[in-house]
Formats: C-alpha cells, sequence, structure tokens
C-alpha cells in the first residue's frame, strides 16, 4: 500500500483522465470526483475504459478539476506552508511570563 499514489499525482497535475483502484490512498488523493474500479475486478476496468472513450470530453473537463486539486493539496509549495505552520505550532511557548 501506497502512502501517497505519486503516480495518480503526476497524472492529475498532467490533466490527464483518471481511472484508478478503489484504495484509501487513491480516494484521498482524487477525493469524490474520482471514477474508481474496485481492484482486481478486470470487467470493472473494461467498462470503465468504455465509459470514458465514450465521453471524452467531460472527463477532459474532470481533469481539468484533478490538476487544481493536486496543486491546491499536493504541491510542494503547500506541503512547505503545511510544515512551516507545524513548526510554528510546535514552537509556540505554552506558558505566560509571570513578571
Amino acid at each position: 500500500n501506497e502512502v501517497l499514489p505519486y503516480t495518480l499525482l503526476e497524472a492529475m497535475s498532467c490533466e490527464l483522465p483518471i481511472i484508478a483502484s478503489d484504495i484509501p490512498a487513491n480516494r484521498e488523493a482524487l477525493g469524490d470526483d474520482g471514477f474508481f474500479v474496485p481492484r482486481g475486478k478486470e470487467k470493472s476496468l473494461t467498462s470503465a475504459m468504455l465509459s470514458f472513450a465514450s465521453d471524452l470530453p467531460e472527463k477532459r473537463i474532470e481533469a481539468k478539476v484533478h490538476r487544481k486539486r493536486v496543486l491546491d493539496l499536493f504541491s510542494s509549495r503547500t506541503a512547505s506552508e503545511k510544515v512551516n505552520h507545524m513548526i510554528k505550532e510546535i514552537n509556540k511557548p505554552t506558558w505566560k511570563k509571570l513578571y
């Protein structure tokens, strides 16, 4: 199990239409807008691929939403801001000076 599905995030950043296995890490990356298929279910994957092929214009719009999501939530800048915020929170004094 991947902690963070980097290949999926890279595909999202490239605005590629995505069909993903229905696992927690992929759900975290794609959010509610993902197109998920059960792991190991070849017929479900085939159906998903046929669905994508018949509705590519809509899937391209979804891919733009996925790119925005990856930039908003998973970019190096966002990660850096989160780490800086955590460091500031850790370094806050937890007591008041008594003078």
